[in-house]
């Protein structure tokens, strides 16, 4: 009788131990699964913070450049005693404007907005110099404004002639008055962020209170 209770004890404790080892296993597989869900979602979060912080990068860029082209300043200059032109080029793949300069209260710089290489990738920059910087100057400070731009481009609207129909046009300059319009494109290298078109427009499309100086060959009285 003391031997077959023995023998249903141990089958017992066999038996619970089976039981534990099984009970052990599915907790591990449980561990591992909540595991990969938690590392999982930490990806995702990391991705859609690295998207929101790129995509309020963009904005911060285009809000930058509308500033300054809405405020850039007509100021009319003389290439010699037969041509003038308004201070503003705009190339296909660059602007260069002249606008009030935040830094420099009643003050005009001259700012080029452009690309510029930065590693394997390039970089959305403006330059500023100031109106009345010495010509020996160096370029100026530059401040970039986004980085991983892959291309970047300027299209100006407005009529090619006075009296003409306003079209897009890739390039302006050696023209008397600023575009009407500006449209600003880029890629970006992250394809999972996106730059929207910009279009911005002059706020001044004149300087009405020009009178120009023969000896410098630019508005005075301003």
């Amino acid at each position: 009788m003391s031997g077959a209770r023995q023998s249903c004890q141990s089958s017992e404790a066999g038996f619970t131990l089976i039981e534990l080892l099984i009970t052990l296993a599915l907790l591990s597989m449980l561990t591992v699964t909540l595991y990969g869900s938690i590392h999982y979602g930490e990806r995702i979060w990391e991705a859609s913070q690295s998207r929101a912080a790129n995509a309020e990068n963009v904005r911060y860029a285009q809000a930058q450049i509308a500033s300054i082209i809405a405020a850039a300043y007509p100021k009319i200059v003389s290439d010699d005693a037969l041509h003038s032109r308004v201070d503003f080029e705009g190339e296909p793949h660059m602007l260069r404007v002249l606008a009030p300069d935040a830094l420099l209260k009643g003050g005009l710089a001259r700012f080029a907005i452009r690309l510029e290489a930065a590693g394997a990738t390039s970089a959305l920059v403006v330059q500023r110099k100031l109106e009345l910087a010495p010509t020996t100057m160096s370029k100026g400070a530059a401040e970039v404004l986004l980085d991983h731009v892959s291309n970047l481009s300027f299209q100006y609207f407005g009529p090619e002639k006075p009296r003409a129909k306003p079209e897009w046009h890739d390039r302006w300059t050696g023209k008397m008055r600023p575009p009407l319009l500006v449209r600003v494109r880029a890629a970006l290298s992250d394809d999972r962020v996106t730059w929207p078109d910009l279009v911005a427009a002059p706020q001044i499309q004149g300087d009405v209170s020009c009178m120009v100086d023969a000896a410098s060959g630019a508005c005075g009285g301003r």
